[in-house]
């Protein structure tokens, strides 16, 4: 799924690296895309590999990253579809958590369709928590909880969890909240995970213990060049070039181009 592209010439960064690096989203990608939003910038996955320290300017290639662009839309139909089979499959929650920001696109439509076919029920909560993961100074993966909604405290025995999110990626972040779960008492069998995109890295030697039970996409990625950067147009905005906002947004709606014009003027 990468395309590799020479930009050096005697192990010297060209015109052309440059222009192609300085046209590239700048912001340090997140370990995991849960909670913040944060991308994963092309170069964060396999970085050293194929290429030597960009920052020195003594690189060989750069591997581009294959990016998708996921309209609103297919989010929204895929989430209904999921919502129907959960229901179907007997799995009513107590209460439904979506990960912020990134799961609150999927979750609402969840929400919303638990909230009809259950109206003569005990309604489903819904409720969010902000996580994100990040490195600290030693290089450590760590995840941390900013806040919920309705705290984890409140929950009883016999009550069922669905934690929703768009995509599992490093997974990370959905395993530290369900640990969180299951520490306040609630069984893992009464915890499902549904995300968008489930991303399966089948050449890592270690799998985390908590996988998604619900998804709408199920991406095997069997080497690092197979994976691939998912744009959520719901919400996201950072690392667009020129082309792709004349693609993506000013095609359709012109109205849009002065409005995210700023985002190539803050770059």
């Amino acid at each position: 799924m990468f395309s590799s592209t020479n930009y050096s010439f005697g192990g010297e960064l060209t015109v052309a690296g440059l222009m192609f690096l300085l046209e590239q989203p700048q912001k340090k990608g997140y370990s995991d895309r849960t909670g913040s939003g944060a991308h994963r910038v092309p170069f964060s996955r396999n970085e050293p590999r194929n290429r030597k320290c960009f920052r020195g300017c003594n690189f060989q290639e750069v591997l581009v990253m294959f990016k998708e662009f996921l309209p609103y839309e297919k989010v929204r139909n895929n989430a209904l579809k999921m919502a129907y089979r959960i229901h179907q499959e007997g799995f009513i929650p107590d209460v439904i958590y979506v990960s912020l920001r990134g799961g609150a696109y999927l979750a609402n439509v969840i929400s919303e369709y638990f909230k009809i076919v259950r109206k003569d029920a005990h309604p489903v909560l819904y409720a969010a928590v902000v996580a994100r993961s990040y490195s600290d100074v030693r290089q450590h993966d760590r995840v941390m909880v900013d806040g919920w909604t309705y705290s984890p405290e409140h929950l009883r025995h016999g009550d069922k969890i669905l934690l929703i999110d768009d995509i599992f990626d490093s997974g990370r972040t959905i395993n530290h909240l369900v640990e969180i779960l299951i520490d306040k008492g609630i069984p893992r069998k009464d915890i499902k995970v549904a995300v968008h995109d489930y991303k399966f890295f089948s050449y890592k030697d270690e799998q985390l213990p908590i996988q998604p039970d619900y998804w709408c996409r199920k991406h095997e990625i069997h080497t690092p060049d197979e994976d691939r950067w998912i744009h959520y147009m719901s919400h996201e905005l950072i690392g667009l070039s020129e082309k792709e906002l004349e693609e993506n947004y000013y095609h359709d709606d012109p109205e849009l181009k002065p409005i995210l014009s700023v985002l190539n003027a803050a770059k």
